[in-house]
């Protein structure tokens, strides 16, 4: 499991922090460049992209979710399908959106908080208008790099955001220092960036290794709406900081002026290095899990929740210490005066150790999200991203304003609690393990592949068949069929591991066949030989049958009748 994951976690890591460094930089050139003035804008009008992540990264999370979902069961056309609906509905929103704040800019910035008479104003207005009209190209990167990710490409996804990066900072400082463009060439910037890393990203649509291609689909508002629901688990916790950011932004306006702001921006910048770690975790985490629960696959879950808790934890805490250590010259470094780096490094310290429990927090509530439990994930994230984290924050402005920037680490810290007792309550109370696949009938078994290791898994499933209500007949020809279909794969490699899954439902029986050699599909077989005879019959057998490379395995899904 954790050279699987790991697979995904790195790629995925390069990515993260390829956008973490971008922002960063960005925050670098202008706070060099124009000081706490330019910070302040960039600060202000951070919770408008609040506003488009909640859209984009619905759609995103809860589409690539069904995606792998569909994949994981063998259903490719309706998965490819799903990728097109969610891409082209993800641009129609954010064009909308985007509309919508272009021809209200000047009543969202004073929402903001930003009045006419301010010296920055003029600076403001003219930043949000680039930043809406450009927001549909922006906003597109998200589902690109969570399907090109999914699909079983988190290689070239890496790439993209790596190159994404680079084209961003090579272009932010060209603009911003060289040709003094000032706030809004991190907006030109980041659109050279945004526009490469697309672009790179689409080549896997015209790539024969993954299931996802450019093609004319018939859109269903109502899959995208249901994607959207699922997505928005996850997505709301852009609400939540948007409201956060806002009321954030106006407390330390009220506390310190501009200044307050400034630092806030330059601290969420820093942090977003250490969030990287927790982003890369998740986008490991979630192919990976919704792969093996679609399969109600309870070991390969449960080994992949200890895997991303440990990868997780573990990284996050190494980039704090980091962080911790380093915080004042990095505040320093941003652009921050000497005056007030001090206060921008205690800050940082704070924020970054609460990212320790945020990681733990965000893989649990990932977990619940891709089992179908949304329910239990909305509770964590809107328990550690609004109900704490504001409440905490309104009583400390109005009764200790000392203790205002230990919000983040009460939120996270207290959430973390909350869910452990509940996870307690559960196991031992109502005897629930935290990864629970009962409600469904399901074998599970993992061997080498030798012919008699074979023999005695199939005799074992076959006999699972039989005592849950399956007929001798209908499951000794299932067992048949799974045994000739796991000697021929086993016989292109000499050292072997396979995995057979058998999920009984109400009238279908699915066997899900994972192996380790190299890129094989048995069901291509054909010819005159022993081995395309017996998988004639296999294919006549079969309600439905489906090939998938997934990431260095093979994975072969059979459906059968439960009852012939």
């Amino acid at each position: 499991m954790r050279r699987l994951f790991f697979k995904f976690f790195v790629p995925a890591l390069l990515s993260s922090l390829g956008l973490a460094v971008g922002a960063l930089a960005d925050c670098i050139y202008i706070g060099n460049r124009l000081g706490e003035d330019g910070l302040y804008v960039i600060g202000i009008m951070s919770p408008v992209y609040m506003i488009f992540m909640t859209f984009t990264i619905a759609m995103a999370v809860g589409g690539t979710i069904r995606f792998s979902n569909l994949l994981g069961s063998g259903n490719y056309d309706e998965g490819r399908k799903n990728c097109m609906n969610i891409l082209v509905f993800n641009f129609i929103g954010v064009s909308i959106l985007s509309l919508i704040g272009f021809v209200f800019t000047r009543q969202f910035i004073g929402l903001l908080g930003v009045s006419t008479d301010s010296a920055v104003y003029d600076m403001t207005l003219v930043y949000a208008k680039y930043m809406f009209a450009f927001c549909p190209i922006l906003f597109m990167q998200a589902p690109l790099e969570y399907y090109v990710h999914s699909d079983g490409n988190p290689k070239l996804a890496s790439l993209a955001m790596v190159v994404g990066c680079i084209v961003d900072c090579g272009t932010g400082f060209l603009l911003i220092v060289v040709g003094n463009a000032g706030v809004n060439g991190s907006i030109f910037s980041t659109v050279f960036g945004a526009l490469a890393m697309e672009a790179i990203c689409l080549t896997h649509f015209f790539m024969k290794k993954g299931s996802v291609r450019i093609e004319k689909v018939k859109l269903s508002l109502k899959n995208a709406w249901a994607d959207f629901k699922v997505g928005l688990a996850t997505s709301t916790q852009y609400i939540y900081k948007f409201v956060i950011l806002f009321v954030f932004n106006r407390f330390l306006f009220e506390i310190n002026g501009e200044v307050g702001v400034a630092i806030y921006d330059v601290v969420v910048n820093v942090v977003a290095l250490v969030f990287a770690f927790i982003e890369a975790t998740i986008l490991a985490f979630t192919p990976l899990c919704s792969t093996f629960a679609g399969e109600c696959n309870e070991s390969n879950v449960k080994a992949c929740i200890k895997t991303s808790l440990f990868a997780g934890v573990t990284t996050t805490a190494l980039a704090t210490l980091t962080l911790v250590i380093f915080a004042e010259p990095l505040c320093r470094f941003v652009g921050l005066d000497e005056s007030v780096a001090n206060d921008g490094a205690y800050v940082l310290r704070l924020v970054a150790i609460s990212y320790i429990f945020a990681c733990i927090n965000c893989i649990l509530a990932t977990f619940y999200q891709t089992i179908g439990k949304e329910r239990a994930s909305f509770f964590i994230t809107i328990m550690r991203d609004f109900v704490i984290l504001l409440g905490f924050a309104t009583v400390a402005f109005f009764y200790n304003r000392n203790a205002f920037w230990y919000v983040y680490l009460a939120a996270e810290s207290i959430s973390l609690a909350i869910i452990l007792i509940f996870i307690f309550v559960q196991k031992v109370f109502m005897h629930k393990s935290i990864v629970d696949f009962h409600e469904k009938t399901v074998f599970s078994e993992s061997f080498n592949g030798s012919c008699e290791k074979i023999s005695d898994t199939c005799e074992r499933m076959q006999e699972f068949m039989e005592s849950h209500n399956i007929g001798m007949k209908q499951a000794m020809m299932i067992t048949l069929s799974v045994d000739e279909t796991c000697r021929i794969i086993a016989a292109q490699s000499g050292d072997l591991k396979l995995q057979i899954t058998l999920v009984l439902e109400d009238d279908i029986c699915v066997v899900h066949v994972r192996d380790n050699a190299s890129k094989f599909n048995p069901m291509e077989i054909d010819g005159d030989s022993d081995e395309a005879l017996g998988l004639k019959i296999v294919r006549k057998k079969a309600k439905e049958y489906y090939y998938r490379q997934f990431v260095g395995f093979n994975m072969l899904t059979l459906i059968f009748e439960r009852n012939s």
